[in-house]
């Protein structure tokens, strides 16, 4: 049958597919989720747009190898746009229809 992907918590905090070796040891990747820690989206989506198409190239596009890629500069592009948004003091990217924060039932602060 096909693979089973696991989903993990990334390098960037977020929760993802499990990260194929290749990505991880790709410096431009690397170079790519630096970028995401510091807030430098447009920058981490331009790197992250080649690391995918390098990798795309070297696996086919539904490789399981692409997947945090596609994840990472997915995100990267969503953060650029969130940002840009804010930034201009527009609308939020997915409007009143979704909370900027969700409640997970973890108090904030670490408790009373």
């Amino acid at each position: 049958g096909k693979p089973k992907l696991r989903t993990t918590t990334t390098m960037s905090g977020g929760v993802g597919f499990s990260m194929s070796a290749e990505a991880e040891m790709d410096p431009d990747f690397q170079s790519g989720i630096a970028l995401m820690k510091d807030k430098e989206y447009s920058q981490a989506a331009e790197i992250l747009s080649g690391v995918l198409q390098k990798f795309v190239d070297q696996y086919g596009e539904l490789a399981v190898e692409c997947s945090e890629i596609y994840y990472q500069y997915g995100l990267a592009l969503l953060r650029e746009f969130e940002a840009k948004e804010d930034a201009e003091g527009g609308p939020d990217v997915f409007g009143q229809s979704v909370p900027k924060q969700v409640p997970t039932g973890k108090e904030e602060g670490g408790g009373e």
